[in-house]
């Protein structure tokens, strides 16, 4: 629907001229928002329709409130194309399986007429095959939408120099969340087998319990869960879907000084602090640092906490100073000393939170993504360990502790060395928990079968402080044509900022060749960088040299 439907429709219904005081009136516009009036303000283009009512616009502030509505994407096509569809040819695929067609090796005999690409991914043709090589679905397509209410009150400092301070907040509704359809936690008492009671996991080898006789589960319970129960039905594939499940919530307050042009100067500082809150991100691979999926996509809530983009704190200031042009004589002197102007700009803010990730199956669901890690309220500092096992094949369940990784020398393949031998393998009968390596580690590594306690992007990470220069000098030839020379420099003090958002060349942060998002060891408590921003480029100055002729 155009803004000029939306008028028609509001017009019929209460009239353009509707009376609300004598200072304020409804008035239905698609661009432009009048001093002291209601106004409601639609758009709509390929990305987005978005509604806007401003309830109070005075030159000393702003109260507002606005919906918008996003786009959901069907087209996933590494997420869950029908089966007849999930893999394709061409002619480098198609000459190299047998029974490849004569136009390979003699193109004279016709593309087509020589019976064009195989059709090696023959569709299902019964229930079973196609349940079988079903990947995902599409869910009920819900478009997300994003609330915005806000309110900015300014202040006239001085002649030159104002004061604005404003709120914001937004809650997003319906967002999209990556959700493995076939994946059910063995904690879910809803599913069958599931409600699987959870390993104890020690701090220290001095806690673990001598004797350990009656367990409440096993690590031998976890493996008999089935994850997948659509797979009794015929479905084998996890089934990943991007279902309309998910939130956001942000609350922020920002305060912005500006110095309009005065005596050559232009000056503008601002400072905002806000949180932000969700249960998922980003639900595409975009990140190891934060995951694409939750640790049990069934049970969001236990995600919600500090959203990746929570940035509690930005600090801006950005200047213009236009040198002053004395009085010359001679044009050379002029043209050489007038023109200058130098700005620049300051960036500091936070680093994005992450979670402290354990790399393990720890709710036996069959993804490890998205499992955290436990917390030890003992360890110390940014520190993580692995853990070992607790073994009770003792007489009377006494115990004893398996290092992680050890193999039975004559039979390495058998598992873990715990319990008797059945059919060539260990069980896992007699694993009835675990104990950290390092008891003064504040992160400890989730087994499977153990309930994390670490929320989601709990942990902060460093964040910018960059500077941004340049110099410009504007040459003017005639009333049509003049010059300009422009030295710029991008990170000008050589700071290194390793932060997992990396500045780039043009001062902002690099979304597309930034390979931080993507570390493999960074978040991982086994890891000895877990936690290393180190191990992060920090960047570096980066100087750049422009002309430009304007006529």
């Amino acid at each position: 629907m155009t803004s000029d439907q939306v008028r028609e429709l509001v017009e019929a219904a209460i009239g353009d001229q509707w009376q609300r005081s004598n200072l304020h009136r409804v008035n239905l516009r698609s661009s432009v928002i009048e001093p002291r009036k209601v106004t409601f303000v639609t758009a709509k283009d390929e990305q987005e329709v978005e509604a806007w009512l401003v309830l109070l616009e005075d030159p000393k502030g702003t109260l507002g409130f606005g919906i918008a509505y996003d786009v959901t994407p069907t087209n996933f096509p590494d997420l869950d194309l029908p089966p007849q569809l999930q893999s394709e040819q061409e002619p480098a695929v198609t000459c190299a399986l047998a029974g490849a067609p004569p136009w390979c090796t003699n193109i004279s005999a016709g593309f087509l007429q020589s019976g064009g690409l195989l059709q090696v991914n023959v569709p299902p043709t019964d229930q079973a095959s196609a349940r079988a090589a079903t990947q995902g679905f599409y869910p009920d397509i819900v478009e997300p939408k994003i609330l915005t209410w806000s309110l900015g009150v300014q202040h006239e400092i001085t002649k030159d120099t104002s004061l604005e301070v404003r709120y914001v907040g937004t809650r997003g509704i319906s967002l999209p969340a990556q959700i493995r359809w076939n994946s059910r936690s063995a904690f879910d008492p809803t599913v069958p087998g599931g409600g699987i009671p959870a390993m104890p996991t020690y701090f220290s080898q001095s806690s673990v319990p001598s004797t350990i006789a009656s367990p409440a589960s096993t690590l031998q319970d976890f493996d008999n869960f089935n994850p997948a129960p659509l797979s009794v039905v015929g479905f084998q594939s996890v089934m990943t879907v991007i279902p309309p499940v998910a939130f956001s919530s942000y609350h922020g307050g920002s305060v912005t000084v500006t110095h309009r042009f005065s005596h050559g100067l232009y000056l503008m500082g601002s400072f905002t602090h806000g949180h932000t809150i969700d249960d998922a991100t980003n639900e595409l691979f975009s990140s190891r640092v934060n995951p694409r999926r939750a640790e049990d996509g069934f049970n969001l809530s236990q995600d919600r906490g500090n959203s990746v983009l929570d940035l509690p704190n930005k600090f801006v200031l950005t200047w213009v100073y236009e040198l002053p042009n004395a009085s010359f004589q001679n044009a050379f002197a002029r043209g050489l000393l007038h023109g200058w102007q130098i700005s620049g700009s300051y960036l500091a803010q936070n680093g994005q939170p992450i979670t402290a990730l354990s790399g393990t199956d720890a709710n036996d669901n069959g993804d490890a993504a998205g499992d955290r890690a436990i917390l030890n309220p003992a360890g110390v500092g940014r520190t993580g360990t692995a853990f070992d096992y607790v073994c009770n094949d003792g007489s009377g369940g006494a115990t004893r502790i398996i290092v992680q990784g050890t193999t039975d020398p004559s039979n390495p393949n058998a598992g873990i060395p715990c319990g008797p031998l059945v059919s060539g393998s260990y069980t896992d009968a007699n694993i009835v928990g675990y104990v950290a390596e390092n008891p003064n580690a504040r992160f400890v590594q989730a087994g499977v079968g153990t309930r994390t306690n670490v929320g989601r992007n709990t942990i902060p990470t460093p964040g910018l402080n960059l500077w941004n220069m340049s110099v410009l000098k504007n040459v003017r030839f005639n009333e049509r044509l003049s010059m300009q020379f422009r030295a710029e420099a991008f990170d000008t003090f050589n700071h290194y900022n390793f932060s997992i958002g990396l500045p780039t060349n043009n001062g902002t942060i690099d979304s597309t060749t930034n390979p931080n998002p993507l570390s493999t060891s960074y978040p991982f408590v086994t890891s000895p960088n877990f936690l290393d921003s180190h191990i992060f480029s920090g960047g570096s100055r980066t100087m750049e040299f422009g002309m430009k002729v304007i006529f």
